[in-house]
């Protein structure tokens, strides 16, 4: 359905996991509809560096994990992992965060430039310094690749707005703008908080949101060996559990609701004492992306308990998707992007209201809603409309 017009194309995708790293995002999937559209893709991770290691040490051991993902990657050179697939992962001599000196521009702008071996060479030696499109995510760590490669097409993929994470110095703000104005010939935007920010600095920037693999999430499985211990109805939670997870509404929603559990499903990095002290919570740990569907297959509602903030406004939650997908319905924060999707989402604004609608969604459930939004928000959808993106973009 897909080959013929873009055949033996090549893309380079930069961001900062390795491809077959702990977790799956949006990018994973543009990665393969490339693919099976006949392009050639080079998927570049990293970069790792000696104070990313050492800080992996002191977090839980999935970070460790991810660590050792990346050294593996970078051992291995490039690496073929299927047809017409290759992937690389750097390693660079310093880091770019919010701390003294490693803060200053300079830091960002030269973080591929100092790597060893040199990236410039690796690309070159295995013909890959030229690519038709170029793809940039989380900036933050790929700003610099834009200049060791001759790129007919960039694409910046926006799915956060950046500066407002904690790790981000502030002199990324100036840089972000600097590149999309000067640099990027297409922004795709995931939330429309990031698309109107964007839009001021590039008129080439196009909203594109999340989407589902539907397959993956609606293939009934058999229900989790945990869940023969944990009672209906199950109200579950899949995702980071970060310093964004309002723990505060969830622990007030627990308590409410005293005969529902509630199941989190992620490696926790804020403290999650007082909450796992409640009777009717259950706290999983991370799973596998290949067994989230099942979890959520056998659940009752999906929720999203997020703080309001910034941040929060500028997502595009994949959750909301594969919890639909999962034929789950969604009980969630208010968030602007929620919220503008029109989705058949349950929106509370406060704990209270939370409680009712989690209560609502378990009487009144309707699968077949939940489906249809599902099937109108594909990840085939979204690179179909990329395709036309990028064409109109090369017929200017």
């Amino acid at each position: 359905m897909m080959n013929g017009v873009d055949s033996m194309k090549r893309v380079l995708i930069a961001r900062e996991c390795s491809y077959d790293g702990s977790y799956i995002v949006g990018t994973h999937q543009y990665a393969q509809f490339f693919l099976k559209d006949g392009w050639e893709v080079f998927w570049l991770g990293g970069p790792w560096n000696f104070a990313w290691l050492l800080g992996d040490l002191i977090k839980p051991p999935h970070h460790f994990h991810r660590s050792l993902q990346h050294i593996r990657s970078w051992q291995d050179g490039v690496k073929q992992i299927g047809l017409g697939f290759y992937s690389y992962s750097t390693f660079s001599l310093f880091d770019y965060r919010n701390l003294p000196i490693v803060k200053a521009p300079w830091f960002l702008k030269n973080l591929l430039k100092f790597t060893f071996p040199s990236l410039r060479q690796v690309l070159k030696k295995s013909d890959w310094h030229k690519v038709d499109l170029l793809w940039l995510s989380n900036l933050k760590t790929t700003l610099g690749i834009y200049e060791i490669i001759n790129a007919e097409c960039i694409v910046y993929h926006v799915t956060d707005d950046y500066n407002q994470f904690p790790s981000v110095p502030p002199s990324f703000y100036k840089l972000e703008e600097e590149f999309v104005r000067n640099r990027a010939s297409i922004i795709l935007a995931a939330s429309h908080e990031v698309f109107k920010k964007m839009k001021v600095w590039n008129d080439n920037t196009y909203y594109l949101p999340n989407g589902v693999d539907i397959s993956r999430f609606s293939k009934r499985l058999p229900s989790p060996d945990e869940y023969a211990s944990i009672p209906r109805p199950r109200i579950i939670y899949v995702g980071a559990l970060e310093h964004w997870f309002d723990l505060k509404l969830t622990y007030e929603v627990a308590c409410n609701l005293k005969d529902y559990s509630f199941i989190l499903i992620g490696h926790p990095r804020i403290d999650m004492h007082e909450l796992d002290s409640l009777p009717n919570v259950y706290s999983l740990g991370r799973k596998d992306y290949d067994e989230v569907p099942k979890y959520l297959q056998h659940s009752d509602v999906g929720i999203i308990p997020f703080q309001i903030n910034d941040l929060t406004h500028s997502i595009s939650p994949i959750k909301l998707y594969e919890y639909f997908a999962a034929g789950l319905p969604v009980v969630s924060v208010r968030l602007k992007e929620v919220e503008h999707l029109n989705s058949p989402a349950y929106l509370a604004c406060n704990p209270n209201e939370f409680s009712i609608y989690v209560q609502l969604a378990v009487a009144n459930r309707k699968v077949e809603e939940c489906y249809e939004f599902a099937r109108i928000n594909t990840w085939e959808a979204r690179y179909i409309r990329l395709k036309e993106i990028r064409q109109n973009y090369l017929a200017l």
